[in-house]
């Protein structure tokens, strides 16, 4: 009996552990299984992410046992993502120029940060909080800078702002709501959170619509304007305003549409 052809998109948690559990529960030599693994390393613990900075290496957040996917056969390909996906000849066409052919497909694309149209947010020094690249950009360039600011005062943007207190620089938080938390916290939640956040050293902003980054000259430095008229002088600005569905790219990526393949 053939092998079934299994290719999965992602190699976050949930792909991971999709494949944890098909070998877990049933024969590998079942399977032929490749993965798309955009990212330059395979899975790794997303949640535990904020401690990279303090004592965990990269190793140590893998989710990967040494030899997993090698032991089950299993084709990480890192570094390579899904272009095209023709529904029709079950084919994906990578960012690499190989072609895989499968029986079966999973998605387990997750998600990207999302940043809010703000002007000046594509400028040098703004980063997102998603992965350890992007760990290593906003540590590396704290190294060599006095002040940053997280935008969005959820919970992983308060992980970002510890992280960036830890490395030695006067950092700010700015949040759209009223109270930090919004969504978790009643108002009484909410201060009680922000007198413990400030007594860490980190100043909080509420209330603060961003409107634009300014870039200062060839300088580093660059003004955040916000809607209430104030404006404040950073050198980093570090984005934790959400996630979306990590799908847009998959209208116009698989062929046939649903529609036209009458499925």
């Amino acid at each position: 009996m053939s092998k079934v052809r299994l290719a999965i998109i992602g190699n976050g948690m949930v792909g991971h552990r999709f494949i944890e559990d098909l070998l877990d529960k049933s024969d590998a030599s079942l399977f032929d299984i490749t993965v798309f693994c955009e990212e330059p390393r395979k899975a790794y613990d997303r949640v535990h992410l904020s401690s990279y900075f303090s004592h965990h290496t990269a190793e140590e957040l893998s989710l990967v046992r040494e030899g997993f996917y090698e032991k089950h056969g299993v084709k990480v390909l890192v570094g390579e993502r899904a272009i095209t996906i023709n529904r029709q000849e079950k084919v994906i066409h990578s960012s690499a120029g190989r072609t895989v052919y499968y029986d079966k497909l999973i998605m387990a694309t997750g998600s990207y940060p999302w940043i809010p149209p703000i002007k000046g947010s594509e400028t040098q020094d703004c980063f997102v909080y998603r992965t350890i690249e992007d760990l290593n950009a906003i540590e590396a360039c704290a190294r060599r800078s006095k002040r940053g600011a997280v935008v969005g005062g959820g919970l992983l943007g308060l992980e970002a702002a510890g992280a960036l207190k830890n490395l030695g620089v006067e950092t700010h938080v700015i949040e759209f709501a009223p109270m930090l938390m919004a969504e978790q916290l009643d108002q009484m939640g909410g201060e009680q959170l922000r007198r413990k956040i400030e007594s860490m050293g980190v100043r909080v902003h509420t209330s603060k619509n961003t409107q634009e980054i300014v870039q200062q000259g060839n300088e580093a430095r660059k003004t955040m304007r916000f809607a209430d008229g104030s404006e404040l002088e950073v050198d980093f600005i570090v984005f934790s305003t959400g996630i979306r569905p990590a799908t847009s790219w998959l209208p116009s990526a698989v062929w046939p549409s649903r529609s036209a393949a009458g499925s």
